[in-house]
């Protein structure tokens, strides 16, 4: 195939992604490299090697835990190709594609995997880089009259059908529980271990964030942290969930769920901790200041699954999903502290530290609140 491709749209849209932001890239720990020009080249030799086909153009870019990029492929395809930071093995990503291709293939709204994972081409040889994956890139979400917006967009019903689509993919994902294609799910790459006691931080999940740096919130948040994180996963049987179940992530519209993403948050573990941890999160859409939900709002999702589950989960598990919204929102304090702790003169999100200041450990009373 003659070369034909265009990097310059993929290009401009990863440039465009860190308009604001000076310091680390995540796309130096990904690919070895951070230039904007020499990562477009890498996602253009994965399409080519694994596709056959360039990149001629840009639908979107993003780059958090990994670096994500909506492209059109010269053929006419569209696909999004997402690269991992080294610490996702290929055995924990070969179980995130058994598991989506198995809910795709069963209605899940999910992309189709396609390709991986496969290891990423080294620029300089002799880096410990990651591995990539490329699904189709979905279309616009609808809903199921065909709308692609909601005439008027109502909390409990999105709230609702968040929690109905979570609990719809525990249960579709159940016949994997067991087999031996999902079980390096059981340890997920952001979840490394810490100390034995305290919060137990791993590694944060960019190198955005430096926990070491001073900041004057971080004791309290992290005694906080360390008595949600001893309350949090209950023994019962593990389930497969996703564990960053969040308006980012998740697409709703006219209270369908349309759309699902980030697959690489599936997690074989307590039934209660993921779903803790999306009532805290369901609708954080990653734009804006919007506030973090109270304890009564993370009731009300924990309610709304236990609806969609066909019965109620003990107050036990209650009182693990409440313990694994604190600590999350913990997490979430936490990076907050460290983004103005390494940029105090830019404007940061305050509303996990606003949450935790306002509530302190009122989630830890989940149970008293769905009884």
């Amino acid at each position: 195939m003659a070369d034909d491709g265009d990097l310059a749209p993929l290009v401009r849209a990863i440039e465009a992604s860190r308009d604001g932001w000076s310091g680390p890239r995540l796309e130096a720990q990904v690919f070895g490299v951070g230039g904007a020009a020499e990562v477009a080249m890498v996602f253009d030799q994965l399409c080519r090697t694994h596709l056959g086909a360039p990149i001629v153009g840009a639908r979107r870019y993003h780059a958090s835990v990994g670096a994500t990029a909506v492209v059109d492929l010269v053929d006419g395809r569209a696909v999004a190709v997402k690269a991992y930071q080294p610490r996702w093995t290929r055995a924990f990503l070969a179980a995130v594609v058994h598991v989506q291709g198995h809910l795709v293939a069963d209605g899940f709204p999910g992309p189709r995997p396609l390709v991986g994972p496969v290891p990423l081409p080294d620029p300089s040889p002799g880096s410990p880089l990651g591995f990539a994956t490329i699904d189709e890139a979905l279309p616009e979400a609808v809903a199921p009259d065909g709308s692609s917006t909601a005439t008027a967009p109502d909390r409990d019903e999105d709230r609702a059908a968040s929690a109905a689509g979570l609990a719809r993919l525990v249960t579709l994902a159940a016949p994997l529980v067991g087999s031996p294609a999902v079980a390096a799910l059981a340890t997920h790459p952001l979840h490394l271990p810490g100390t034995a006691d305290g919060p137990g931080w791993g590694p944060p999940h960019s190198p955005l964030f430096d926990f070491d740096l001073p900041t004057p919130e971080a004791e309290a948040i992290d005694d906080l942290a360390a008595v949600a994180r001893a309350q949090r996963d209950d023994p019962g049987p593990p389930v497969i969930a996703h564990s960053d179940w969040a308006a980012r992530n998740v697409t709703l519209v006219g209270g369908h769920l349309a759309a699902v993403f980030d697959w690489d948050s599936l997690l074989l573990g307590a039934e209660s901790t993921a779903v803790g941890q999306a009532g805290l999160t369901w609708d954080d859409d990653g734009v804006g200041d919007q506030a973090c939900p109270d304890a009564v709002d993370v009731a009300a999702f924990v309610a709304d699954y236990e609806r969609h589950r066909g019965r109620p989960f003990t107050a036990a598990q209650r009182r693990s999903a409440g313990a694994a919204a604190l600590y999350t929102l913990c997490y979430r304090a936490r990076c907050e502290a460290a983004l103005a702790a390494r940029w105090p003169d830019v404007a940061h999100s305050r509303a996990g530290l606003d949450r935790l200041a306002a509530d302190d450990d009122a989630l830890l009373r989940l149970d008293e609140l769905l009884r």
